[in-house]
């Protein structure tokens, strides 16, 4: 189905996910509904740690700030990315969180690295091409995903404005580690 503005529910972006237009909309099911899928807040249109970065960045965000967030849609349902994109994305948001919280992110940055340190002794043992796949499943769903949770916490010790002008760069960021096809039309408001 070709995407289209009017799909985005008439509601305002609310926290959380949602049974049903009818109760509320958050980012990723106003994406859904854009493109066409059935409702969820995990459209198969967009790349699993994108979708997880939109998700996290509607729940961090102020009511007034997270619809702005709207005007993302257009662009997360075209950011569907492949498994190189896991490593984009989170370098993407560390580097774009990085300028609002710098110690926070530190700290994390060294514990991935001695994860990573640990990994690699692990695979010369296993032998490469066992080890490189669980590597990459782990990096996936395990650093990867938590590179993106504690960018958006960092954004969070900001306020006001500042947070959500973090948030905006972080989702800038890992669209930019995904190719996008963004549509010809775009949605001007949710409400």
């Amino acid at each position: 189905m070709t995407p289209s503005p009017d799909r985005i529910p008439a509601a305002e972006l609310s926290v959380g996910s949602h049974l049903s237009p009818d109760v509320g909309v958050c980012l990723m099911e106003a994406v859904s509904r854009f493109a066409g899928l059935p409702w969820s807040d995990e459209p198969a249109c967009t790349h699993p740690l994108v979708a997880h970065l939109a998700r996290l960045a509607n729940d961090a965000s102020a009511d007034a700030g997270r619809q702005q967030l709207v005007a993302f849609v257009p662009r997360l349902a075209a950011a569907a990315g492949d498994d190189a994109g896991y490593a984009r994305v989170a370098k993407g948001c560390a580097e774009a969180a990085w300028d609002w919280h710098r110690s926070l992110l530190l700290a994390h940055l060294i514990r991935l690295a001695d994860g990573q340190l640990r990994r690699d002794v692990t695979a010369r043992e296993v032998g490469w091409s066992r080890s490189a796949v669980l590597a990459s499943r782990l990096y996936r769903r395990g650093p990867a995903f938590r590179t993106v949770e504690v960018s958006v916490a960092a954004t969070r010790a900001t306020q006001g404005r500042e947070r959500e002008r973090a948030l905006v760069d972080l989702l800038e960021a890992a669209l930019a580690g995904v190719p996008v096809a963004v549509p010809a039309q775009a949605p001007t408001a949710v409400g």
